[in-house]
């Protein structure tokens, strides 16, 4: 029986997650125990980014969510942003090389 998942939006590319807990299913995201709030979990996250956005200062951008299956509600929340820090963007104006038009 599974007790938590975990459900991710809006990245352009595949995305694959994968855990070294034992309850995580890498093909269903979904957790088997119980997510004890003392307690951490690790998740590695890949993701594959079409080619035409890798150049763009803001790669990809969207969240994955830890739900609770037995009500499906959402009890956290990682929202995530990759950026190309070499293109310039809001993140980082004082990029060596790069200038304001």
């Amino acid at each position: 029986i599974f007790l938590y998942k975990l459900d991710y939006k809006g990245f352009n590319g595949e995305v694959i997650i994968s855990s070294s807990d034992n309850s995580f299913d890498s093909s269903s995201h979904k957790f088997n125990s119980i997510l004890k709030t003392d307690k951490s979990f690790k998740i590695k996250i890949l993701l594959n980014e079409p080619r035409n956005k890798i150049n763009q200062h803001e790669v990809s951008t969207g969240i994955i969510n830890v739900v609770n299956l037995k009500n499906n509600k959402i009890i956290g929340s990682v929202p995530i942003k990759v950026i190309n820090s070499s293109v310039q963007g809001p993140d980082n104006d004082n990029v060596e090389g790069s200038s304001h038009h």
